[in-house]
């Protein structure tokens, strides 16, 4: 049998699994569904060697097919006869068979580099290597092994097809299965449309604004004269002064709480950690069942856990409004409170769009043109594509409920969560604000009712629509609920009640500690054992999702008790030390960073990745150290400057400010 013959008979035989999945998303098309008996059969009897696909095949076929186009034709004349070109070409396909089939992904890559870097001039016609990912497969014994090639940049994948065959019906099948929609020359994406020329001079502007403003804060210093606060908005000598001055334990003043800055550290270097292992899903993998079974083990809980982390973040942000609304909003008159609502929202809004609006613009319109590589295009576009398309939905903060399965940037959806439960709060803050004075302990009783209500409402949801969140990712607002008014409960209290003296002596202390830290390593044990594992029923996860997140709040709100009165030990030294401090100030650009940070790694990979404990911390602390020095000069240029342009403009008619410090933690993710 003919190789041309035998690779139609392969292409006709894919079956229904992994390619199959993959075209119907993404090419809308239906892959037929055909027993590979067939396949097996001929490789064993023709020993066929798929290991250079352009020497066995595409250079042993009739080139003079009208339906090939004539560009094509004329490079395939070339290439076959030159083997300068053919060999790396051919070179670049990926391969089949290759070591380790059995155990790692049915995807390869190929070569990308080797491709792209063919540039050749023969007879007055200029050839590039087109590197086309994921652009074929083939059905191997059980596997379809998804792989892509490398070919002259004037044939199509419709030109390929019809260099194999002439055959209509093999035609049919081919053209469902080559696809040319994921290829890359030297020279893609190397000019700018006019949408992203305007962005690239509106960071070119910030940039200036930058360079102008800290040499003209530098200048004035120098010569001891006070500057412009206008005009030094975007100095990065000041602002940086503002983000590495820290607070020493001794020095801090009655209503600050540092233990809240590693609190939040942590919990952002947690959600990295965790979405660094998600994004491995996408990666090719020399050991892909190990990944299979990372989510299945005990040993794997620190990681899966960082679910919680996310939960810390809504209880340290209800705190936080509690705790600074009562501060002195609270002895106002209900209509001047009322009256307050809408400056307290443009505060805020002003305060978390402008970092959000500059990684937005970055991912849709620059990100595609800072490197290259096999999955550059096809994740850029994936990020861009729903951010184009919802991009009203980022702005609004509604992105959990309108678009929730196809955000622009996943991370995102905590945003407009966190948003709604800042609008629902007024909701709980004057109310109570009318009332705790004459009854504390009724206004606490409330909270504590109002805390049980919101226990049982997500668990309600999800029984009574149990479709509505079939992959239990939980964007919604209502199952945050109990996170925020837990949080806000103990800011309420410890805003009233922090004169009292600490209420446990120390070895009740030292027993609730062990408690609180035990009921906290058992919601991550259950999680993983019930809320991740399909095998169990919607009921049974149903309840582990539920009951996990109040468990967790209740044991953080013990640590945060014991530290605010002094009574944590080593663990309130290490959470307010000067180091966390500055993180906690960076984690809301990190946050906002560190999906980029992570995808740009994703974008450039060229080979399969192992997957491992050890591998997966060594990258986490890449990713780590890239996220911080990303975060540091989005927090320079776009979200310490606005916010002071924003507090010139709007500071005498704003809401009460914060305490400083606690105003200095990420005002996006845990400030009113």
């Amino acid at each position: 049998m003919k190789s041309t013959d035998l690779l139609v008979v392969l292409c006709l035989n894919v079956y229904h699994g992994v390619y199959a999945l993959y075209f119907q998303n993404f090419l809308q098309i239906d892959v037929p569904r055909v027993n590979n008996s067939a396949v097996r059969e001929f490789l064993s009897q023709n020993n066929f060697d798929m290991s250079n696909f352009y020497l066995v095949v595409m250079c042993s076929v009739r080139q003079d097919n009208d339906e090939v186009s004539e560009d094509c034709r004329n490079q395939m004349n070339i290439i076959c006869n030159n083997s300068e070109i053919l060999n790396p070409m051919a070179d670049a396909w990926s391969k089949i068979p290759y070591t380790g089939m059995t155990v790692s992904t049915a995807m390869d890559l190929g070569t990308f580099d080797q491709c792209v870097d063919i540039d050749y001039y023969i007879d007055q016609t200029r050839i590039l290597g087109k590197h086309c990912t994921y652009g074929w497969g083939l059905p191997i014994g059980d596997s379809t092994y998804v792989l892509s090639y490398c070919a002259p940049d004037k044939c199509s994948s419709s030109d390929l097809v019809r260099l194999i065959t002439t055959d209509p019906n093999a035609i049919e099948i081919l053209d469902k299965i080559f696809n040319d929609d994921r290829c890359q020359t030297k020279e893609s994406r190397t000019s700018m449309n006019a949408s992203e020329i305007v962005v690239a001079c509106l960071f070119g502007l910030f940039l200036c604004l930058l360079i102008l403003s800290t040499s003209y804060d530098i200048v004035m210093r120098r010569k001891k004269s006070k500057p412009d606060p206008l005009f030094v908005a975007f100095s990065a000598y000041s602002n940086g002064q503002k983000l590495f001055q820290t607070t020493s334990p001794s020095a801090v003043k009655a209503d600050q709480i540092l233990c809240f800055h590693g609190l939040k550290a942590v919990s952002m270097m947690w959600i990295l950690a965790g979405h660094a292992v998600g994004l491995f899903s996408v990666v090719p993998l020399v050991n892909q069942e190990k990944l299979n079974e990372f989510n299945s083990e005990l040993a794997s809980f620190y990681i899966t856990g960082a679910y919680f982390a996310v939960d810390t973040f809504f209880y340290l942000s209800g705190f936080l409004i509690a705790y600074q609304y009562f501060k002195s909003a609270s002895e106002k008159k209900v209509v001047p409170q009322l009256i307050g609502i809408p400056q307290m929202i443009i505060h805020r809004y002003l305060r978390i769009t402008p970092a959000l609006l500059m990684m937005f613009l970055y991912g849709v319109y620059l990100a595609q043109f800072l490197s290259t590589g096999p999955l550059y295009g096809t994740v850029s576009e994936s990020i861009a594509r729903p951010c184009k398309e919802h991009w009203w939905a980022v702005f609004l903060y509604i992105q959990n409920y309108y678009n929730p399965t196809d955000l622009c940037y996943t991370h995102s959806w905590y945003l407009s969560t966190d948003w709604q439960l800042f609008l629902i709060s007024p909701f709980v803050l004057i109310p109570v604000a009318m009332q705790y004075r004459r009854s504390f302990n009724t206004v606490m009783y409330q909270l504590l009712a109002l805390n049980v209500f919101f226990i049982f409402l997500p668990l309600l949801t999800k029984l009574v629509f149990p479709d509505s969140d079939p992959n239990y990712l939980e964007y919604d607002t209502q199952s945050k609920l109990i996170d925020y008014f837990l949080g806000f409960t103990l800011g309420f209290y410890i805003r009233c009640k922090r004169h009292r003296k600490y209420i446990f002596d120390k070895i009740t202390n030292l027993i609730l500690w062990a408690i609180s830290l035990t009921l906290m390593l058992g919601t991550l044990l259950i999680y993983q054992q019930f809320s991740l594992g399909s095998q169990h029923s919607h009921l049974i996860r149903s309840l582990s999702y539920t009951f996990t997140k109040p468990v967790w709040c209740i044991g953080l709100s013990f640590i945060i008790y014991s530290c605010v009165y002094g009574k944590g030990g080593f663990i309130n030294s290490w959470l307010s030390n000067s180091c966390v401090q500055i993180l906690s100030k960076l984690s809301y650009c990190m946050y906002l960073m560190h999906a980029p940070v992570i995808v740009f790694w994703l974008s450039t990979k060229r080979t399969r990745e192992y997957f491992g404990h050890y591998n997966l911390f060594v990258l986490f602390g890449g990713h780590l150290v890239g996220t911080i020095i990303v975060a540091i000069i989005w927090s320079l240029a776009f979200e310490s400057p606005l916010i002071k342009i924003e507090g010139l403009i709007f500071g005498t008619h704003r809401a009460p400010k914060p305490p400083p410090k606690n105003d200095d933690l990420p005002p996006k993710i845990a400030d009113a």
